[in-house]
């Protein structure tokens, strides 16, 4: 028996500053008012920029309280029983205190929260869970015949409780904030409990001959209470061979040292959906009712906010694998192999309805989407001496994937002269999904470039002039729709590679760096636009614009105008990112003996060194938002006593 028991605070109180706003910021307005000392509401001009919010006046005039406790604790048993079967429990608990306190002071002219008399947030949460494994494990060798068996039954269960108050309009005033949210007279309180609960069971079979021939087999069978009444289990088998054959008597080389043949079929389950959406949600809310003496009074309603589905059911994905693993040269190269593909069905979808059915969506079953890929793993020993090492590791992946089917509807497809030859099913322009297609293709205007003074005329056609992007018009009607969009390219990495090297040199340093690429993707760059003509009057990324004297073909004109397209610039994103360097020392065992210290090593790491990105010439093109990404500096020591 034993028991692990942690518990952790994390203090999220500070309050950051609002990069959108640092940006926005003019750089010639002051951040203070005439007296150099009380923050200005917007330090912008007033040349039409807008009264942008001070970047220093949230964290100025926010009081916050921000906490997280948590207890993490794992109790665990085991009992031998006759016939060498073990039992094992598992109970792992774990509770979650959660604290927010806002206050938005008054005290920053100018702003909303002046004008509302200050803003006050109050906020607490319980989180309960917990899980619990009972596990029977069998193992027995017959010979040459080995079996492990293994039975598992598994419970969980989920509970959160929380509690929260806005208020404002503080009388006589917000001096106390969040510590008298009383004194506010609008108060708005809230409050939302969860529960839910999982179950599972598991039987799993391991089976190998003179350890050459290998098979396991499993069959899970999984309970989910936030489906529908008729769906909450799911079944899902596996099956996995395996065949070392490089321990056949036969095979006898002398450059292959290890090598495994894979291949496995599975079933998985996806179950992340929110707590009750396969249920219909009663909603409160406010009105205001004319009554028939023509006064105006607020009413308090309840009605439901979305259609339940019984038939709600788990996402199931079923995957094949081939696989091989290898040793070579003495155990200088070794690696693996793997292909796969894999077959989504009953993907779990919010889908959109028609306005006369009375809801906007509802949550459900549909569609298949096809995934394959392959992943390759290389490891090399390149130099193995006392003074001196060098060992390599390569990654590589790719995955491709197909929207085979989504709602299930059909369409006619008719031929030029209007005749029916077939059936298909339509695509879903409004969240581009396509079938036969990508779920991250980029459907869009391709844009050709910029119109330059020679192409005035035509510019004009489409209610654009010269600076502006020019975009092809496919079917050359003169105007653009959605026949003129095309398949550009795809949100996501086409292949993604990483390379680490790890140095030892004079027996006591340590060496490495990691390097990393993600390439063949698109990320729009509607900066390029140049759509704002105020670039220079705030703080802004450094890019060109086009003019007369400089008719570049790759950035539009100072306010361009997208004419009859409502399109994205798209740009490719491949980057090669040196992500880690280090370099450390470790003492020797012998200086360290008359300490009583076991082992020393001081570390210097430097993260997210440099990034190359040839095509990109923006933020981070890792980043999902406009913003630099930091560069992390980190000196360390590991102490082993």
């Amino acid at each position: 028996m034993g028991m692990n028991v942690g518990f952790a605070v994390r203090d999220e109180s500070g309050v950051p500053a609002d990069w959108n706003k640092a940006i926005t910021n003019s750089p010639l307005g002051s951040i203070y008012t005439d007296d150099s000392s009380t923050l200005r509401y917007s330090p912008n001009d007033q040349q039409g920029l807008g009264q942008t919010e001070n970047v220093l006046g949230a964290p100025t005039y926010t009081d916050r309280l921000k906490k997280y406790y948590t207890l993490n604790a794992n109790f665990y048993g085991k009992v031998k029983l006759p016939f060498g079967i073990q039992y094992q429990v598992n109970f792992t608990p774990q509770f979650q205190w959660y604290q927010y306190y806002n206050h938005n002071s008054s005290g920053f002219k100018g702003s909303n929260w002046e004008v509302q008399g200050g803003l006050v947030h109050r906020e607490h949460s319980d989180t309960y869970q917990w899980n619990i494994d009972n596990l029977l494990t069998w193992n027995h060798d017959f010979g040459d015949h080995h079996f492990e068996v293994t039975l598992l039954q598994n419970a969980e269960k989920y509970q959160f409780w929380s509690d929260l108050v806005n208020n404002n309009n503080f009388v006589p005033n917000d001096n106390l904030g969040y510590h008298n949210i009383g004194a506010g007279t609008n108060a708005v309180p809230s409050s939302n409990d969860e529960y839910g609960t999982g179950q599972a069971f598991m039987g799993r079979l391991i089976y190998s001959y003179k350890q050459r021939y290998l098979l396991t087999a499993s069959v899970r069978r999984d309970g989910y209470s936030a489906f529908g009444d008729r769906y909450k289990w799911g079944t899902f088998p596996a099956v996995a061979l395996g065949w070392e054959f490089t321990k056949e008597p036969w095979f006898k080389t002398d450059f292959l040292d290890y090598g495994k043949l894979r291949l496995s079929y599975g079933i998985n389950g996806n179950r992340d959906i929110g707590r009750y959406v396969a249920l219909s949600n009663i909603t409160t809310g406010k009105y205001f009712h004319v009554g028939d003496d023509g006064t105006v009074e607020s009413v308090s309603e309840l009605y439901v906010a979305n259609m339940a589905n019984p038939n709600l059911q788990w996402e199931r994905t079923a995957a094949y694998n081939i696989g091989l693993d290898f040793r070579m040269f003495n155990g200088i190269l070794s690696g693996s192999i793997d292909a796969y593909k894999s077959k989504t069905t009953n993907l779990l979808v919010k889908r959109s309805l028609e306005d006369i059915i009375g809801f906007d969506y509802i949550w459900t079953n549909l569609g298949q989407i096809d995934n394959k890929g392959l992943e390759f793993q290389l490891t090399s020993q390149n130099i193995n001496h006392s003074n001196f090492s060098w060992t390599s590791s390569f990654n590589f992946s790719l995955n491709r994937n197909k929207i085979v089917s989504l709602y299930g509807d059909k369409q006619d497809v008719l031929d030029a002269n209007g005749n029916v030859v077939g059936q298909r099913e339509p695509d879903d322009i409004t969240n581009g999904w396509f079938i036969d297609h990508p779920l991250d293709a980029v459907w869009d205007y391709k844009v050709l470039g910029v119109y330059s003074e020679a192409e005035k005329d035509l510019a004009a056609k489409y209610g654009q002039q010269p600076g502006d992007f020019k975009i092809e018009d496919v079917n050359g009607d003169g105007k653009y729709t959605n026949d003129d969009k095309q398949f550009l390219g795809y949100k996501n990495p086409r292949y993604n590679l990483s390379l680490r090297n790890d140095f030892t040199f004079l027996k006591n340093f340590d060496f490495s760096f990691m390097l990393y690429a993600k390439l063949g993707a698109m990320a729009t760059y509607n900066t390029a636009k140049n759509n704002s003509g105020f670039i220079d009057r705030s703080s802004y990324y450094d890019l060109p614009y086009w003019t007369v004297d400089n008719q570049i073909n790759d950035y539009a004109r100072l306010f361009s105008s997208d004419g009859g397209a409502s399109y994205n610039v798209w740009r490719k994103t491949s980057f090669v990112r040196l992500a880690t360097v280090s370099l450390a020392y470790s003492f020797p065992k012998e200086m360290l003996k008359k300490a009583q210290i076991k082992d020393l090593r001081v570390y210097f790491t430097v993260r997210n060194a440099a990034v190359y990105a040839p095509n990109w010439d923006f933020w981070d093109p890792e980043m999902s938002t406009p913003g630099p990404s930091p560069r992390n500096y980190t000196l360390g020591v590991n102490v082993t006593l």
